[in-house]
């Protein structure tokens, strides 16, 4: 994994950056920053007032498992639903964040 912005790089194992990945961001931060003497200004975010995201059950036959409950949620309409899959301990709104 080779991974460089202005004057700095970092070389490494693939592995062990998806391990650290969140370290090395900040450190790659606080670098840039150092080098240029100024931090980026980031977006101001506001809260939401409503969360739009509907969460529900259906039973689905499964060919291994049999008859399986799965939660699922949705945002939004458009004519192209979209699938989003993640692992337990996940909510969506996490993907969108990554």
């Amino acid at each position: 994994m080779n991974i460089f912005q202005e004057g700095v790089g970092i070389h490494g194992d693939q592995v062990k950056y998806a391990q650290y990945c969140h370290l090395v961001t900040r450190l790659l931060e606080l670098l840039r920053d150092g080098q240029n003497g100024a931090p980026i200004k980031e977006d101001d975010q506001s809260e939401a007032d409503e969360d739009h995201l509907t969460g529900r059950y259906i039973y689905i036959n499964a060919p291994v498992w049999g008859r399986t409950k799965v939660f699922y949620e949705t945002s939004g309409k458009g004519p192209q639903q979209i699938v989003f899959l993640h692992t337990a301990g996940s909510d969506s709104r996490q993907c969108l964040a990554s």
